[in-house]
């Protein structure tokens, strides 16, 4: 049965022992054939064809041969296929997994990105304690503290906070830890602070 190969597409095929196979490209059209290796028959370097070229099988042995469609199109008559045809720009994948996630489902899990590039509140005019209700802020720890909790409608138990100290005050020299709770989250220092000068950022994605 003839074949046509487009642009990119690929098969194996074999010629049965004296059979033949014709090999056509098109008008302005270029194919890349390959004689493959077979038990007593090495394998052949690639070549580029642009016009006709029949492939004969041996008269004992078939020859098998790869051809890839390089430009517009290829014409061939009587191939026996031996792998269907490849075409890069349909490939469906379904059955199994890849790391839990099965196979042909494209669509990924939804990622929450409002919080990212959003309201930045200051509210170091309020040492220690404080409200703020903004996904992003500054926050001062009041004197003699080495703990703060920020009230926030935004927070809830399985938010994640992230915390970078600005500037250091006393013994307050990093941030331990910054836990989530519902309806705020707690910012716990490795000293107290001496006055009010150490701040820090938050950012609270959910």
């Amino acid at each position: 049965m003839p074949l046509s190969l487009l642009a990119g597409q690929r098969i194996t095929f074999a010629v049965p022992p004296q059979a033949t196979v014709a090999i056509t490209p098109g008008a302005s059209s270029s194919a890349r054939v390959t004689q493959l290796g077979t038990p007593g028959t090495p394998a052949q370097a690639p070549q580029t064809i642009t016009a006709q070229k029949k492939v004969v099988g041996l008269k004992t042995t078939p020859l098998v041969f790869e051809v890839v469609c390089v430009t517009g199109r290829v014409d061939m008559t009587d191939p026996v296929v031996i792998d269907e045809v490849f075409d890069p720009s349909n490939v469906n994948l379904t059955g199994g997994a890849i790391n839990g996630t099965p196979i042909g489902q494209t669509t990924p899990a939804a990622v929450k990105t409002s919080n990212l590039g959003a309201t930045f509140t200051d509210s170091t005019s309020t040492p220690g304690n404080v409200t703020n209700n903004s996904p992003s802020g500054r926050i001062a720890f009041g004197a003699g503290q080495s703990t703060v909790t920020v009230t926030s409608s935004l927070v809830s138990a399985s938010s994640r906070i992230f915390c970078d100290l600005n500037s250091v005050d006393g013994a307050l020299t990093s941030i331990v830890t910054c836990k989530a709770n519902a309806g705020s989250f707690t910012v716990t220092a490795n000293g107290a602070s001496t006055g009010t000068a150490a701040t820090f950022d938050f950012l609270v994605v959910n």
